[in-house]
């Protein structure tokens, strides 16, 4: 039955072609049950609608403990995390078990736009739908809409404290040995006092560091270091 749903569909077929289509096919009971059908029709006046063809052929050849489950999922049909295609898909899939809920073309609309997610029937609520295709195609190009302003949203969108929290999570500056401050330059422990050498300069001043680095060096007429450098003057 769903094989000849899609044949209908691909060659646009009209309903009452369709019966005709499925029944052509039948042969032995299947065709005794339907000229039983056809003759209550023709007795109690129904249209030979497809509709009403599924109803009698669920009923004849679907037990009904699975007609029941298969109308009790068209009822919980909901579109969830499916796209819009998705769930339309099987949305129409489970409505054959269900003709009653989707009588008329309103009733499907209302069916299908209640099983949306609410973001999509807030926005198809402003301008009603007068055919089912065209609440399909709403819905489709509001959910088209609503996935670019989300990835333009998302491709904009700075974390809070991003880089106020990088700055107070970072470890603070390390400054190299003899290095001290912002500046750079540490003073020799026990100060510099004007006039004195570094400690280890190669003066031969004293070990602290204290005093003039006087020394007598062979050769040399004064043999006085330089305070800063430690050169021989």
């Amino acid at each position: 039955l769903e094989r000849m749903v899609e044949i209908f569909a691909a060659l646009e077929y009209t309903e009452e072609r369709q019966v005709l289509f499925a029944v052509f096919q039948f042969d032995g009971p299947a065709r005794a049950w339907w000229n039983m059908v056809q003759a209550k029709w023709e007795r109690e006046v129904i249209p030979r609608t497809w509709e009403n063809f599924v109803r009698e052929f669920n009923s004849k050849f679907i037990p009904p403990i699975v007609q029941e489950r298969r109308v009790e999922a068209f009822i919980r049909c909901r579109q969830g995390v499916q796209s819009v295609a998705d769930y339309e898909t099987q949305f129409t899939k489970l409505s054959r078990y269900a003709p009653v809920f989707v009588g008329t073309d309103q009733m499907r609309i209302q069916r299908f736009i209640q099983g949306l997610n609410v973001e999509l029937q807030e926005s198809l609520a402003a301008v009603p739908a007068t055919t089912y295709g065209e609440a399909v195609e709403r819905a489709l190009r509001v959910e088209s809409a609503k996935a670019l302003v989300n990835n333009f949203q998302a491709k904009r969108k700075v974390p809070a404290g991003f880089g106020q929290g990088m700055m107070e999570s970072a470890p603070p500056p390390k400054f190299g040995r003899g290095m001290g401050g912002p500046s750079g330059f540490r003073p020799p422990r026990g100060g510099v006092a004007r006039g004195s050498g570094f400690r280890g300069a190669p003066s031969g001043g004293t070990p602290s560091g204290r005093g003039q680095g006087r020394s007598e060096v062979p050769g040399s007429s004064s043999g006085q270091a330089c305070d800063f450098c430690g050169k021989l003057r």
